[in-house]
């Protein structure tokens, strides 16, 4: 692989990265930022906001981990790394 290359596969797995943290700090934070719009909100007996994070946010952040795998894999597919 060349340094062009190389430099190319290395941006793009940035801005992978930077994308799926950022993504994923949105989504963790969701619930705090939407708590004080469901105060009073309910899901099967527990305040909307905890809910939310316990029972939604980890699934979400889990498929973020393979969404993240599975892109960086064609990533290094697309620009040949591994080869030799």
């Amino acid at each position: 692989m060349g340094d062009t290359d190389e430099t190319s596969r290395w941006e793009a797995s940035w801005a992978l990265a930077v994308g799926v943290i950022a993504g994923t700090a949105l989504i963790a934070v969701g619930p705090a930022i939407l708590a004080p719009l469901t105060e009073d909100a309910t899901i099967l007996g527990f305040p909307a906001g905890a809910f939310l994070a316990g029972m939604v946010v980890p699934p979400l952040v889990a498929v973020a981990i393979f969404w993240f795998a599975r892109s960086q894999e064609r990533i290094d597919r697309r620009f040949g790394a591994g080869e030799d």
